[in-house]
């Protein structure tokens, strides 16, 4: 679990390496909207991305052109006008967000990224002299996430090896393919 004091340093890290990026002359629409729409399936921090996009502009156009007009997701194309990046917040703040949202949003998606133990503890789980229960709650969930998945992903890709392979699922989780529509754990 994040302490407050844990936020309020990585919201500085975060601030200061945006202020760095924000300083570069290669920040263009097309870098930007690349690097945003890489999110939901790449594990790499957001700074990083627009690093890479930045490094690679060709890649960056060929990526944006595949998405936007190939796949149909405009809504990439948003990220070259506004961005704001919500960091460190729990999976209900992400919801609250999504619900009365204006622009497009892009998160980390849960089907494509394997969840890690990190986790926002709640100053209302705090205040009930019940952290512990909730912090060992969360592990335990966690643990069987790891574990399911793990027995489940070989299986999965011997039954599905045309999917797998088609959506380039070899080297990276799928919990749509592994635990289906109806098998979300709670987070």
């Amino acid at each position: 679990a994040m302490s407050e004091e844990d936020l309020r340093t990585k919201a500085r890290e975060v601030h200061r390496r945006a202020a760095e990026f924000l300083s570069k002359d290669n920040l263009t629409p097309e870098t930007i909207s690349a690097a945003y729409a890489r999110i939901s399936r790449d594990t790499r921090p957001v700074d990083e991305l627009r690093a890479v996009a930045r490094a690679e502009v060709e890649k960056a156009r060929k990526s944006n052109r595949m998405i936007i007009f190939g796949f149909g997701h405009s809504s990439v194309a948003e990220h070259a006008s506004f961005n704001v990046d919500v960091i460190g917040v729990s999976r209900y703040a992400v919801e609250e967000i999504q619900k009365f949202r204006l622009l497009a949003f892009t998160e980390k998606s849960q089907r494509y990224i394997l969840l890690g133990d990190d986790f926002v503890l709640p100053a209302e789980i705090k205040k009930t002299g019940l952290e512990k229960l909730f912090v060992s709650a969360i592990k335990s969930q966690n643990a069987c996430y790891h574990r399911l998945y793990e027995k489940l992903r070989p299986w999965v890709f011997e039954q599905n090896p045309g999917p797998c392979s088609i959506f380039g699922l070899s080297d990276r989780p799928s919990r749509r393919l592994l635990l289906g529509p109806h098998c979300h754990p709670i987070v």
